[in-house]
């Protein structure tokens, strides 16, 4: 995925270099000389007007059995530090924002994971970045090794408006989301829930302070506001067609008025760009009825905004928006989730199954329209989501080759970029996607 905002650790290789740092960790039970280890400098540095890095910061270095090697700490932009490091391969892992909130081993292996301490929520942004490096024996290296960091983390802010005088407590859950994150840069222990307490901010707003959460594991997320009052817990229900995502805002805004209707969009705050994913549940009530603990509440959606291009909305991937008229509403256009490999021969069985699912195969037109949709960021931001679910969506594979519907003829296309629509061939095994419109009421 692009991001918006990087930020660099430059790493420079230098000669020889006599000693240790004082806080350097090496290996034990091994004589250290300047013939045995070279002197690897580190510096860091921010880039874009108002992106920075949250020190301390860390640098890890681990060996290619994934063993803890060193560590060095970076105080502030303007504090240099050196790794020794003998000649081998490593991997390099920079940390920024790991404080207390989280945990982690103090001399961990490349598996161990970074979880948060309480309720898989943290106050501070986690951010991650990684670099192979090989130093080699006897040779000055002039190369110059540069670590992008990100956010891992997605950032919630909370606002419910309208509550009335005479509620006493207010909680919002979301799940499920990852609550572990390893040093190899995959989250682990899916399936976990994220309560936030809120509390008055002004007359009827309540809120919640900023919180960061790991990734969604689920294409759909659960919200749950919990609402305590002179009559007692009313719990509110909604699933979402969405999940948190790192390095992207989730801003939920809700408001209540004799029934609870919530709002949310991911939006730009420095970090990734943003994907409206907006959305809204309640439940129309009588005049002093409630809803009954554990209620699931009928969803209703905004229809102001619409699923952005590239996000996963009922159970497809949105590649277009066909706009609408007074007969017929706006439709959203889905390339499936799923995919078949086949060979031509085999390929009409697949289809009819899909037609009569409602799906169809691609045609020329639609097939060329998907090197408009699906640039390299697209692609990589797509493959990003559907490799964060639980649900082993395969990805788009720009090395393969998809089959399309030319007037009744098997042709062939690719989602990498610039590539040839060509016509099928009889030997060759090709992997199928299916297309659908829904109607976005």
């Amino acid at each position: 995925m692009k991001l918006k905002h990087l930020q660099h650790i430059v790493l420079c290789l230098c000669g020889w270099w006599i000693g240790l740092t004082a806080c350097q960790s090496a290996y034990e039970g091994e004589e250290e000389t300047e013939t045995t280890q070279q002197s690897l400098h580190v510096m860091a540095r921010a880039e874009g007007t108002s992106a920075h890095l949250t020190y301390p910061a860390y640098i890890l270095a681990f060996n290619e059995q994934g063993d803890y090697v060193a560590r060095q700490i970076l105080t502030g932009p303007d504090s240099p530090v050196e790794l020794k490091l003998k000649p081998q391969a490593y991997t390099l892992v920079a940390l920024a924002g790991l404080n207390e909130e989280y945990t982690l081993p103090e001399q961990p292996r490349l598996t161990d994971v970074i979880s948060m301490k309480e309720g898989n929520r943290s106050g501070r942004a986690l951010m991650m970045g990684h670099a192979p490096i090989k130093i080699l024996s006897g040779k000055q290296i002039p190369n110059t090794v540069n670590i992008s960091l990100s956010n891992v983390v997605s950032l919630v802010n909370v606002t419910l408006e309208g509550i009335p005088n005479q509620v006493k407590q207010l909680k919002l859950q979301l799940a499920p989301v990852y609550a572990a994150l390893s040093l190899q840069g995959e989250y682990t222990v899916n399936n976990q829930t994220v309560e936030v307490t809120c509390t008055p901010a002004s007359e009827g707003v309540w809120v919640a302070e900023p919180f960061y959460v790991f990734p969604g594991c689920a294409p759909q997320t659960n919200f749950t506001i919990l609402m305590e009052d002179e009559k007692g817990m009313q719990t509110y229900s909604y699933i979402f067609e969405g999940y948190p995502q790192a390095n992207v805002p989730f801003h939920i805004k809700g408001c209540y008025r004799g029934e609870v209707s919530l709002e949310g969009s991911l939006l730009p705050s420095d970090w990734e760009s943003p994907i409206e994913v907006p959305f809204e549940f309640g439940q129309n009530e009588e005049e002093g009825s409630s809803s009954s603990p554990d209620e699931t509440i009928p969803s209703t959606t905004d229809t102001d905004q619409l699923p952005a291009i590239g996000s996963i909305w009922n159970q497809g991937i949105v590649v277009a928006h066909v706009p609408g008229n007074l007969q017929q509403p706006t439709q959203i256009l889905l390339l499936s989730l799923q995919e078949w490999t086949a060979f031509t021969n085999q390929a009409p069985a697949i289809i009819q199954e899909n037609v009569a699912a409602g799906w169809h195969l691609p045609t020329e037109s639609e097939a060329r329209s998907f090197h408009k949709v699906f640039t390299e960021s697209m692609l990589t931001s797509v493959n990003q989501t559907l490799s964060h679910t639980d649900l082993n969506l395969p990805l788009l594979d720009t090395q393969a080759r998809y089959l399309s519907d030319n007037a009744g003829s098997f042709y062939t296309y690719s989602f990498k970029p610039n590539s040839k629509y060509l016509a099928a061939g009889l030997k060759v095994s090709y992997k199928l996607r299916f297309l659908r419109q829904v109607p976005w009421k």
